[in-house]
């Protein structure tokens, strides 16, 4: 298996900041610095995904590809990962339930980036490579809401709950 997450088991802050306005500044209240980390494994090389500071910022990013390839049978999608512990340009193509991702690995903790950029490109199913995400996605919701967070206040939960419904299994880890 050339892509898995590894989604962790994060403990929630417990604080509700409402002068956070916006989904990565929520993600970034509800967890705590020293917790659990995500991890993506990409052709064998782990890297860790902090849901603080990494996955915080991912979110729309994150969002606004999963619903491209759940909503388009085929398409091309660029973007680069803003976190400076996660920082790569990946160039994702998908046509006929297979996606490609062509990855420029920048910056990443544990210092694996030749690594990364020596292992080329990944090529998986998209329905593989999305259900790796519904794990970590759910574990963002449950924490933003144990937190008192609410669609009122944040609309942006109705999308990362529609996202996860939309995605037809679970991550490798978490089949049953």
């Amino acid at each position: 298996m050339d892509f898995w997450i590894q989604a962790g088991t994060p403990r929630s802050s417990g604080r509700h900041d409402p002068a956070a306005s916006g989904l990565d500044e929520v993600i970034e209240t509800v967890f705590p610095l020293e917790t659990e980390d995500a991890l993506i494994v990409w052709k064998a090389t782990p890297v860790p995904l902090s849901y603080k500071y990494d996955l915080s910022v991912m979110m729309e990013d994150l969002l606004d590809l999963l619903d491209s390839l759940l909503g388009e049978s085929s398409g091309e999608y660029s973007l680069t990962w803003p976190s400076n512990t996660f920082r790569a340009e990946w160039k994702v193509r998908w046509e006929d339930q297979r996606l490609t991702i062509e990855a420029d690995w920048q910056s990443v903790v544990g210092g694996t980036e030749q690594v990364l950029n020596a292992a080329g490109r990944l090529d998986v199913s998209v329905k593989q490579f999305v259900a790796e995400w519904k794990r970590p996605l759910e574990l963002i919701e449950d924490a933003i809401r144990s937190c008192g967070y609410s669609v009122d206040v944040l609309p942006d939960i109705e999308r990362i709950q529609r996202v996860v419904r939309k995605i037809p299994g679970s991550g490798y880890l978490y089949r049953a």
